[in-house]
């Protein structure tokens, strides 16, 4: 789980929640999750019961992922896309994972499948099946079909009886197929299915969601082999087979999620409406809720010439009602989840109420309710959550949601904070120099606070000199906890300012202590955004104009959104459509243009749209293209910042482009936060001045960071990682940080998520997207080694008499004296093992009963180590023997006659020496895929007593590594001495692990040997270079360079367009495709390159 924390002067700020998130509760935390690089429509969601840890994601195209801790497996969990028809309104729509996942390891999806292959846009059919997860739970294979064993032709079902009778699920329109799964404790499976029809059409294809022979327009529940539930509401005898049989609930239009209520003990239902009205329905057994008769609580009227609604309107038939909440489409047009907030984790005042979220309105709000449906009106909850799709309890009590437009993971949990605010954050930072006069200024605070605290009183800005009060507008971000000080006019030049901050009072009416005042100095630059400039020629590629600080909306939905991509949004900027062209004169004085862009989140469908963004400056010599992106853009890919010199022209035009892929309404782009820079503003490129301690680093011990000026935050958070090398090139294991910086910004504070090994070299990266507060980028890339110290080794004492002599040689001439001594005898030999990590063995040597010339030497693997010199009787000698890494010692005496009495005795040992220790058996240096790996121990207490093999459990590791690494538990061996394993075809670099652990009654001991493969360097070129390219999972501009593993088989790709240029073929063989499959059977490097023209 990535969690990243800045801290200020005075408080923690958590970051890394989209910008524009409302918590519109108190006690309310919003966390992320799972942030997924490569995610395409994610949808749904559902965690391995047992492990909150451990959660599937499933994506529209038909991919499904596993992330472990946070971290989004390398490797699909499942891949069924050349299964799935994902066009539109269709694709993979719902995953779930048994309840009793233990006896029942199934996996469970609900898609609109491609049996029609050659009709993308036409009638389908859809499946929704079961796959069992491997012992590993690392994949799942073996689909059994359990709904929608039929399928039918190109026209579709249509109404015809004897279609609908068969066990299909039809999906004759490209709208309203699969919706939500759910499962009850005795593993029971609700399946929510769409009515399949046009929605503007009143033909004969909606009426099915009323005739309980059509498995369309329903809820139903089956059993995990497919057959009825017994005691289904129209079920009858020894029938377990029919449409009718399964049928749950009818009546429904788009069942879009469907989750189970612990407390009323049946399915709620999220169901999208037509025109009118979104509804939260209470899935009672047999109810119909009546579509398309009805609509939430009004009639249809649109549907009045069906025999099946005139039979309701005159009570002939019973349906409507069983609604927890209609709501119209002033509120909302998409609801798209519901959850039951049953855990004890809520305090009594949130707890069981039904969180439900909409998707075109962003928001997840709290109902209560009882039989009779809403008491009372809907609470916020949060707003501005861009797109949520999904909503469910997890595991741990806590409420979860998927984005599917910031493509992202969220907890929402209750946390009492009865803390006073405070400021934790100011922009500019303290003491800031060089600020623009065109700055505005943001005070964060920790908590919400209320809003009648905010005013000109309580938050100033002054002119240091005079303490003359700037004029300005104060406005109020709620998901940031961020005020805003707007000057109405540009500030004095190289001026000093201060923030005055005192009085805010939070919403729970606890008051901030004292005040607070943060200095600033103005300089002589200014920003100028493009949005308030006037517009020499704007062109859009639809009717409606170019928007300023706003995106294109639709007028039905009565929705405005903001500008925003991949989750971020952007307060100022142009909301375009292409082909756009927008032209502006260029202010005098202004040197530097800059801008975020992309394919805005607003845009729906994820499978279509391609954009390109170009900036032309015009001026005497003519129109010269200052940048244009060399790929092409679509909903799924990142912002792309533009940075260009402006200076000399007359006009600057920002053109919004497309491909021939998608119509204009695929091509909704945003030009977010574009400005020009202006005057004598901050050039310089900022550096790390500074990296310490670079050696001898603790464990546990942070690292600091000095920078010649302030940073921006985030993008210095994004651009820092610690990574611990692998062999052969490229870093590996991403370790995960916690940042802080202090509030000058300047100076920043890395600690490592985890404790370091000892004796380790590290590498902390900065890369050259850190910015400073001007946008000025790192001058270079910083890569720093940073090696921990080596691992102590004394602290624990252990004596010799608690040890077990081995090996005495001969016996008779060994005995333990009295007081913790040892008594030998000329000419013995005895063996004892080193308790752990032991650095020094020290003891007192007398000679006793008219020993002479008595001689005890110390030795390991055939090595004296230390002796004690000749010893007679009447004399004692201290002796004191350097043991690091030693296993074993043997003690031998030599002398004429007497005793030789050994005192205090002991080895000085790290701490955990008294833990039981393992030693593996020989394992292989390297390993190739598909090799088998033997592994054994033999595994001691700190005395020396061999510790049985009922006491021991082996576990195999798999420690998989691209960009980062983490661990796959592979397989699991209890009472026995060792194990094998075969080293699988995982795909990207990895190693082994094996681990022992041991127990001797009190106390847990634990080895582990890394195993690495056998390996190539695979590097991928490109010419022209800096197409995007791949090897597996990991992409990026030419060249790239990778490590694989010797006999595994993976993909290197090439993307078949790059700029105007298309993909052509391989150099080494011409006749292969842009991807293609590769397997080394040798180590060594390799090198392809792909031709574009």
């Amino acid at each position: 789980m990535k969690l990243l924390y800045v801290v200020g002067a005075l408080l923690v700020l958590v970051l890394n929640n989209a910008r524009g998130q409302v918590i519109d509760r108190d006690n309310i935390l919003h966390e992320l999750v799972i942030e997924g690089e490569g995610f395409r429509s994610p949808l749904d969601f559902d965690w391995i019961p047992g492990n909150v840890e451990r959660i599937i994601i499933c994506e529209k195209r038909g991919l499904i992922h596993l992330a472990v801790n946070g971290v989004l497996q390398s490797k699909p969990f499942l891949d069924i896309q050349n299964k799935v028809m994902s066009d539109s309104g269709r694709g993979l729509m719902a995953c779930l994972i048994d309840v009793d996942f233990k006896k029942q390891p199934y996996l469970y999806v609900s898609y609109t499948d491609s049996r029609i292959s050659d009709n993308p846009n036409g009638p389908q059919t859809g499946i929704v099946s079961r796959f069992k997860v491997n012992a590993q739970i690392t994949g799942a294979s073996g689909e059994v079909v359990i709904a929608g064993k039929s399928t039918t032709g190109k026209n579709g079902c249509g109404g015809k009886e004897s279609i609908g009778k068969k066990d299909i699920i039809c999906n004759d329109a490209n709208m309203h197929n699969h919706g939500g799964l759910t499962m009850n404790p005795q593993g029971e499976l609700f399946v929510g299915l769409g009515d399949g029809a046009d929605p503007p059409v009143f033909d004969d294809l909606p009426i099915r969601a009323v005739d309980l022979d059509w498995t369309v327009g329903k809820v139903l529940c089956i059993q995990r082999n497919g057959n009825a539930c017994k005691g289904n509401p129209f079920q009858k005898g020894n029938d377990f087979k029919s449409n009718r049989a399964k049928v749950w609930n009818s009546g429904l239009r788009n069942p879009f999620r469907v989750n189970w209520d612990p407390v009323l003990k049946i399915p709620l239902i999220a169901h999208v409406g037509f025109a009118s009205f979104e509804s939260i329905f209470a899935g009672t057994k047999g109810k119909n809720f009546g579509w398309p008769c009805l609509e939430g609580p009004k009639t249809n009227i649109k549907a009045n010439k069906y025999d099946e609604c005139k039979d309701i309107a005159k009570g002939k038939t019973k349906a409507g009602g069983g609604s927890l909440w209609d709501y119209d489409h002033d509120l909302g047009t998409s609801v798209t989840g519901v959850a039951r907030l049953s855990s004890n984790k809520w305090p009594n005042s949130l707890k069981n109420m039904i969180a439900v979220c909409d998707y075109t309105k962003s928001w997840i709000k709290l109902i209560k309710t009882n039989k009779n449906g809403i008491q009372g009106k809907p609470e916020d909850l949060m707003s501005d959550v861009l797109g949520p799709v999904q909503l469910k309890q997890g595991p741990d009590g806590h409420l979860y949601y998927i984005s599917i437009i910031a493509q992202k993971i969220f907890r929402i949990r209750y946390q009492l904070d009865k803390s006073r605010p405070v400021v934790s954050r100011v922009s500019p930072p303290q003491k800031a120099t060089n600020v623009e006069t065109t700055v505005r200024v943001g005070i964060t605070f920790s908590k919400k606070i209320k809003t009648n605290s905010i005013n000109a009183k309580n938050i100033k800005l002054q002119q240091s000199n005079n303490k003359k009060v700037v004029n300005a507008k104060l406005d109020w971000e709620a998901g940031t906890n961020t005020v805003y000080v707007e000057p109405r006019s540009p500030l004095n030049k190289n001026a000093p300012y201060v923030i005055l901050v005192s009085g805010i009072v939070d919403t729970q009416g606890r008051k901030m202590r004292g005040s607070f005042k943060s200095p600033f100095k103005t300089g002589e630059g200014f920003s100028l955004y493009i949005s308030d400039l006037k517009f020499q020629k704007a062109t859009n590629g639809i009717k409606a104009p170019v928007l300023r600080d706003k995106q294109q909306f639709q007028p039905a939905q009565n929705v405005i959104p903001p500008l925003s991509l991949r989750g971020e949004t952007y307060r100022k900027g142009l909301g375009t459509v292409a082909e756009s062209v927008v032209t502006v004169k260029l202010p005098a004085g202004c040197k530097r243009f800059q801008s975020y862009v992309g394919v805005d989140d607003f845009r729906r469908n994820f499978d279509s749209g391609e954009m390109i963004f170009t900036v032309e400056g015009k001026g005497k010599k003519g129109t010269e293209r200052l940048y244009r992106n060399n790929e092409v853009v679509t909903k799924t890919d990142p912002a792309l910042y533009i940075d260009v010199d402006v200076s000399g022209f007359e006009t600057v035009s920002f053109i919004s482009g497309k491909t021939k892929k998608g119509g204009a309404a695929s091509a909704v782009g945003t030009w977010g936060d574009a400005q020009f820079r202006c005057g004598s503003y901050d050039k310089a490129e900022p550096k790390v001045v500074k990296i310490t301690p670079a050696s001898s680093v603790g464990v546990n011990q942070e690292i600091i960071v000095l920078f010649s000026e302030p940073m921006e935050i985030q993008s210095t958070i994004e651009a820092t990682t610690l990574h611990l090398p692998v062999e052969s090139g490229g870093y590996g294991y991403d370790l995960g940080v916690q940042i802080e910086f202090n509030n000058k910004q300047t100076f920043m504070t890395v600690k490592p998520s985890m404790p370091l090994n000892f004796d380790t070299e590290y590498v902390l990266s900065i890369g050259k997207g850190a910015t400073d507060l001007s946008g000025n980028s790192l001058k270079s890339n910083t890569e720093k080694k940073i090696r921990t110290r080596k691992e102590g080794t004394s602290g624990q004492k252990i004596g010799l008499t608690e040890l077990k002599a081995k090996n005495v040689k001969p016996p008779r001439n060994f005995s333990k004296g009295a007081k913790d001594t040892v008594e030998l005898q000329p000419n013995v030999a005895v063996d004892y093992l080193v308790p752990g990590n032991c650095g020094s063995f020290s003891f007192d040597m007398s000679a006793k009963q008219g020993g002479q010339n008595m001689r005890l030497s110390v030795s390991a693997d055939g090595k004296v180590l230390c002796g004690s010199g000749p010893v007679n009787a009447g004399q004692t000698k201290r002796v004191k023997c350097d043991v690091l890494g030693q296993n074993d010692v043997t003690l031998r005496l030599t002398g004429n006659g007497g005793v030789a009495v050994l005192s205090n005795a002991e080895f000085n040992c790290a701490q955990g020496a008294r833990l039981p220790r393992c030693e593996f058996g020989k394992l292989p240096n390297k390993f190739v895929v598909g090799q088998r790996i033997c592994y054994s121990a033999t595994c001691y207490d700190f005395k020396g007593n061999q510790i049985p093999k009922n006491k021991m459990l082996f576990l195999t590791q798999l420690v998989h590594c691209q960009k980062d690494c983490h661990f796959h538990e592979e397989q699991t061996v209890e009472n026995a001495t060792g194990g094998c394993y075969k080293a699988p075809d995982h795909g990207d670099y990895y190693y082994l692990e094996f681990q022992v652990f041991a127990d001797d009654g009190k106390n847990t001991g634990m080895a582990a040997r890394q195993v690495r493969p056998e390996t190539a360097a695979v590097t991928v070129t490109t010419m022209p270079p800096g197409a995007v390219v791949g090897v597996d999972s990991l992409s990026g501009p030419s060249p790239l360079r990778s490590i694989v593993l010797v006999k595994a088989r993976f993909t290197i790709n090439a993307s078949k367009r790059s700029g105007n240029r298309q993909f052509k073929f391989w150099d080494d063989n011409k006749k292969q495709p842009a991807d293609r499959e590769l397997l080394f059977n040798k180590p060594g490097p390799r090198k392809y390159n792909a031709v574009y023209k």
